[in-house]
């Protein structure tokens, strides 16, 4: 085979890729937007837990939190993806669906990239949304008389434009990290298994431990008050987008999120913000990759 017959077959292959890439995203945006339960999943429930963990972590609004732990708050949305598509996978795979997908020529690796761009955008809406409603209540109910989520804008944006752009910029690649990390675990399980009673729960129980070893929740202070609990959060992929926003918004001095001296804590879970930059983006990776390999069109296999 000629050289230039390479390069023509490569140039087919790329532009027949991206036709059925084109056209799964839009069967799929039309799927996932048509269905009540993406309202539900993704924003209506994950921003009332949000909101819930705020008041919980602020003592009812009275207490201020520090700004980046107001930015990891607002990450929480970006969990509620993983329900959505587990469930949306699992009963496509039970019904014809998938198996009418693969029928057409569409490819795994085509079906599974766009059902990760589909899942992206819509976790990254529902963190932005998820933003507009915290700033609404804090600007109607606020104890302390200011707006916390406001301020800790102001914060990012403090500085020299360098700085507001790498505070901004971290803050996106950590809702990134959170948003498909969600996603991985989503497709790797529902992708894989076939009992929709037993994917459903299994997402449920990973998200339940995440949220709790994310530093989201229990905020990063509390957490490295033991060895145990940090060795443990490490398993959470979206722990490291939540510590890349921690870092990028605190312009890398851990004192602004850390509430205790560095000295009294046991253990700090990252020394500067490279190492969960690099360890979220390879648990993304890894997740990708292993849910390409084991997903099956139906629940027969």
């Amino acid at each position: 085979m000629t050289p230039k017959i390479k390069y023509q077959n490569l140039k087919q292959d790329y532009f027949e890729f991206n036709a059925f890439l084109a056209k799964n995203l839009r069967l799929l945006f039309a799927s996932v937007y048509k269905n009540l339960r993406t309202y539900i999943y993704v924003y209506i429930v994950p921003i009332i837990f949000m909101l819930g963990v705020y008041m919980y972590q602020s003592f009812g609004g009275a207490n201020k939190l520090l700004p980046p732990l107001i930015m990891g708050l607002l990450l929480i949305p970006g969990f509620g993806i993983a329900i959505l598509l587990n469930t949306l996978i699992s009963e496509w795979k039970a019904s014809i669906f998938l198996k009418r997908i693969h029928v057409i020529g569409t490819s795994k690796s085509q079906f599974l990239l766009a059902i990760w761009i589909v899942g992206y955008v819509i976790g990254l809406s529902a963190i932005l949304f998820g933003a507009i409603i915290m700033v609404t209540i804090n600007a109607i109910y606020s104890p302390s008389g200011t707006n916390d989520f406001l301020e800790a804008f102001s914060f990012l944006s403090y500085g020299t434009f360098g700085q507001a752009f790498l505070a901004w910029a971290g803050f996106f690649l950590g809702a990134s990290i959170v948003v498909l990390s969600s996603i991985g675990v989503a497709t790797l399980i529902a992708g894989s298994l076939k009992s929709i009673s037993l994917t459903q729960s299994l997402v449920i129980l990973f998200l339940f431990f995440a949220v709790i070893f994310s530093d989201l929740f229990l905020s990063p202070s509390t957490m490295a008050g033991s060895k145990v609990t940090v060795v443990m959060s490490y398993f959470v992929p979206q722990k490291y987008g939540a510590w890349t926003t921690f870092y990028a918004t605190s312009d890398g001095n851990i004192n602004y999120f850390l509430s205790k001296p560095v000295s009294a804590l046991i253990t700090v879970s990252f020394n500067n913000i490279y190492g969960p930059i690099f360890g979220g983006l390879g648990y993304c990776t890894g997740l990708f990759v292993a849910s390409l390999f084991l997903l099956n069109w139906n629940n027969r296999g």
